[in-house]
């Protein structure tokens, strides 16, 4: 299109076109209408002939659902039943504070467990729970035990470091006694010590306390084992 003349060539053109395409489209429509009747017809004779079919479906759709719903909710209803007969194998064990208290209860579990159907006594979480609570009881008597037993070799030592260190006073208090007075010069003595070896120190003085040492020391004690005692002499 470059000037007028073309322009309204172009323009016819473009009639012609569309003039086309109409009839072209009306064409097609007046073979397809019959078709589209011809359809319809179609789908409505399915719908008739799956309204029994699409009727049973939404209705065993329903069942299914319902039934569903009643498995869940005996299974909460069976999960919330061993919950509570597992809760009875709590057994709280660290509260017991002896053997006896410990055996007691396991009396009382395995009792509880014996009435129990024999299927619920084969439902492996039951069974864990019952496991559990006896493990539990056994591992406390044990605690127990070490706990007894330490406390008695606990006493035993305290008993000998008493009767050790009444011997070490009585043989202080002893030594003082004979020891002669130092005849006076004027130079004061003092005795001092150090630790050699502290393995050596007797019990009493295990620390070993420097504390202990002098009073022992003072009360007349002049060999101490692991401990070197001696003079020093000052103005």
């Amino acid at each position: 299109v470059t000037d007028d003349a073309t322009a309204k060539e172009a323009v016819a053109i473009r009639k012609l076109i569309t003039s086309h395409r109409t009839e072209v489209k009306n064409a097609r429509l007046a073979i397809t209408r019959n078709f589209d009747s011809v359809k319809s017809q179609f789908i409505d004779a399915e719908k008739d002939v799956l309204a029994p079919a699409e009727e049973a479906l939404e209705n065993i759709s329903q069942k299914i659902l319902a039934y569903q719903e009643e498995q869940e909710r005996l299974a909460r209803e069976e999960a919330a039943r061993v919950d509570a007969i597992c809760a009875k194998f709590d057994t709280n064990a660290k509260s017991l504070r002896s053997q006896k208290a410990c055996d007691e209860k396991g009396a009382e579990l395995k009792q509880v467990f014996a009435e129990l159907p024999e299927a619920d006594q084969n439902h492996a979480e039951i069974k864990l729970a019952f496991t559990k609570a006896i493990n539990e009881l056994l591992t406390r008597k044990d605690e127990l035990t070490t706990a007894e037993r330490d406390e008695a070799e606990a006493a035993k030592l305290a008993a000998q470091r008493k009767r050790e260190q009444e011997i070490a006073e009585a043989e202080a208090a002893k030594a003082a006694k004979s020891q002669k007075p130092a005849v006076k010069s004027g130079i004061k003595t003092k005795t001092v010590f150090t630790v050699t070896n502290p393995e050596l120190v007797p019990r009493y003085l295990c620390e070993p306390s420097d504390k202990l040492i002098r009073e022992a020391i003072a009360n007349g004690l002049r060999e101490i084992p692991g401990v070197e005692i001696r003079e020093e002499k000052s103005f």
